[in-house]
């Protein structure tokens, strides 16, 4: 049996592949709602699509229909209720639903500063002097941001693990770096990590801090 795990991310070819060396069975493991893998050439239906796209698993579930090749899991044991139904109705038909326990174990989180009583906030820099930089090899820093989430990162660390999550190499290159120099000083910062999103997809913390680089004032 030949098990292949984060589906969405591989090419067909490579998924193909894999089920080639199955002598009985092939088990595919994915979840298509999210970041598929990384295609340069946009006109290459091989790489374009993933193995889920390719058996129609896609279209059945767009279209509210089974396929018997599917087992869906849809019931999740990770985010607070608030922000599954987020990601039930806008990602997945209104079919993922959170695990009975799930607002008892999350709620206290949420009851943290500096929002307290809401899973989710966010900040606003458009006030402060943050820049979005352009870096040699075509990725995105932004300094302010980055100084922001290590500093909300801080707030937690003694109480629970942290992940960092931005878009660009760039910036988690930048973050990773402030984090390894602040070990240095204070143990806790063991506990937060940071990473792309394509990087950290499949980690799990229990806070996340989105860096979304970006914003008013961008170099070119």
């Amino acid at each position: 049996m030949v098990i292949f795990d984060e589906a969405s991310m591989a090419y067909i070819p490579q998924v193909i592949f894999a089920a080639s060396l199955a002598k009985e069975r092939f088990c595919c493991l994915g979840d298509f709602r999210q970041l598929p893998a990384i295609v340069q050439n946009r006109n290459s239906s091989a790489l374009t699509k993933d193995i889920f796209e390719y058996t129609s698993i896609t279209q059945a579930v767009d279209n509210n229909y089974s396929h018997k090749w599917l087992v869906m899991l849809n019931c999740q044991y990770r985010m607070h209720p608030e922000i599954s139904d987020i990601v039930g109705e806008h990602m997945y038909n209104n079919m993922l639903y959170s695990a009975t326990d799930m607002y008892i174990k999350t709620q206290p989180i949420a009851d943290l500063l500096p929002l307290k009583g809401t899973p989710m906030c966010l900040f606003d820099l458009s006030d402060t002097y943050s820049v979005c930089i352009k870096t040699d090899d075509e990725s995105r820093i932004n300094l302010m941001s980055a100084m922001f989430s290590i500093k909300l990162a801080e707030k937690f660390v003694q109480q629970y693990e942290v992940g960092i999550i931005t878009p660009y190499t760039g910036q988690s290159r930048l973050v990773t770096a402030m984090i390894r120099d602040l070990k240095d000083e204070d143990e806790n910062f063991n506990f937060v990590t940071c990473a792309t999103v394509h990087q950290f997809q499949g980690s799990e913390k229990s806070i996340i801090i989105y860096d979304a680089v970006d914003c008013f004032r961008m170099t070119y």
